[in-house]
């Protein structure tokens, strides 16, 4: 379907569809959506400490992955595997 067959008045609505708040979709859903996978697969890493992960002088450093406070899969030396992961 080309412009050329869109009516104008729905081109408005539809366009507006396709447009995401990045700070939205990261705060209220990843970030949700982290947290409750979190305490079924590793609760140990997130119970107790909801106010200290998503205070915001820490700016959300809990979920991402270059940062030191981040919550992914901790590499160890004695892993065998681990080579293969970096």
């Amino acid at each position: 379907m080309g412009w050329a067959k869109l009516v104008p008045s729905k081109a408005q609505d539809w366009l507006f569809e396709d447009i995401v708040h990045l700070d939205t979709i990261r705060r209220k859903e990843y970030d949700f959506y982290t947290k409750i996978l979190l305490y079924f697969l590793d609760p140990e890493i997130i119970k107790g400490r909801l106010a200290e992960i998503d205070d915001e002088k820490n700016k959300r450093a809990f979920y991402k992955p270059g940062d030191e406070s981040f919550s992914g899969p901790k590499r160890s030396s004695s892993c065998s595997g681990c080579s293969a992961i970096s």
